[in-house]
């Protein structure tokens, strides 16, 4: 109840005094510059004090088979075998997920992304070796799943509002409570553009991608500075974490929303894009001679099909479907009207 109410607390904060967050991004950039300049050993000494042992990494890739027909009760065995600490830890981080982009579907993307990632980098990290059916049934379809449930209720019970991520890719930006205008005007705000619908699915993707690289890097820096899950800087840097992204997807989910054509970076994204390219940076500085195994042929073809894919569904969704079959009825009533009105005010 306390770790809740604290996030609550320093979520308004967040929300409400920016420099706030841009004080806590600094100290901590200072602290990753600082970082940068020392080497992986002596690192590793301000966090744990046997630096010579490394810490043991557990893996959950053992004993997969969920049914023997010889010991019915072997399921029960095999589940709970891998219940430990990381799913209460998946459970509170997918209700903190949902509250920072408040999106059933969103956070589901961010689940099934999150367990091809670990598809992809458990050859690096042993906490990512994981069963077929730990990755998506006990991970993906149940403990994340009643995470961002409990996200939704304390959502609905706080009566915050609910960010619609999909209707940026919507062509029909929707006004409410208009009272003047035509009756198109009422019913539209404004019209996005095939052009502009994919700038803003190319926005969501990268938003995507910077909430999995936050907790990708997390796992690097666990197992580079060999900290157990329990280390209080591990706590540290996810408050952090929250503290430049809560204003960054706030102000990411507005612009996409009401300036669909005049995206830019306001501070609060570039203070949190800084941090996590600078946590990179230092992993990739300080992992240097501990990831010497190349990433497996498997996954370099699964993520070449993943873009392939986006790629065809792109330019179906933006711009094939409207060559083909063009613009639909109230699409078309609205580019009329907004070419009359350019008539009107030449003449």
């Amino acid at each position: 109840f306390f770790f809740f109410f604290f996030f609550f607390f320093f979520f308004f904060v967040c929300v409400a005094f920016r420099p706030v967050v841009y004080i806590i991004c600094l100290c901590y950039e200072v602290f990753l510059i600082w970082a940068a300049g020392q080497n992986l050993p002596v690192l590793r000494g301000y966090f744990h004090n046997k630096t010579s042992n490394p810490m043991l990494e557990v893996s959950y890739d053992n004993d997969c088979d969920l049914y023997h027909p010889s010991n019915p009760a072997h399921v029960i065995h095999a589940v709970w075998t891998k219940m430990d600490h990381f799913v209460w830890f998946h459970i509170v981080g997918y209700v903190f997920k949902f509250l920072l982009v408040r999106s059933w579907w969103m956070c589901h993307a961010l689940s099934v992304a999150f367990e091809l990632a670990e598809y992809s980098f458990e050859h690096h990290l042993p906490n990512f070796k994981e069963c077929w059916w730990d990755h998506w049934i006990m991970d993906a379809l149940v403990t994340n799943t009643l995470g961002i449930w409990l996200g939704m209720k304390i959502v609905e019970l706080c009566d915050l509002e609910r960010y619609q991520w999909r209707f940026a890719l919507h062509p029909i930006r929707r006004r409410h409570n208009a009272t003047e205008g035509s009756a198109i005007q009422k019913r539209i705000k404004f019209f996005r553009p095939p052009i502009v619908q994919l700038k803003n699915f190319m926005v969501l993707l990268l938003a995507l991608f910077f909430i999995l690289m936050s907790e990708v890097n997390t796992f690097y820096m666990k197992f580079l500075l060999w900290l157990p899950p329990e280390h209080p800087f591990n706590a540290i840097r996810i408050v952090i974490t929250l503290a430049t992204g809560v204003p960054a997807i706030h102000d990411t989910y507005y612009q996409l929303q009401d300036r669909p054509s005049k995206l830019k970076f306001t501070m609060a994204m570039t203070c949190s894009c800084m941090v996590l390219f600078t946590e990179l940076i230092l992993y990739l500085m300080l992992g240097v001679d501990e990831f010497l195994v190349p990433f497996p042929k498997h996954v370099l073809q699964l993520w070449a099909g993943i873009l392939l894919v986006s790629i065809i569904w792109a330019l179906w969704r933006f711009f094939l479907r409207y060559v083909i079959y063009g613009y639909d009825k109230e699409e078309r009533q609205y580019l009329a009207y907004l070419e009359r009105i350019q008539q009107l005010k030449k003449e």
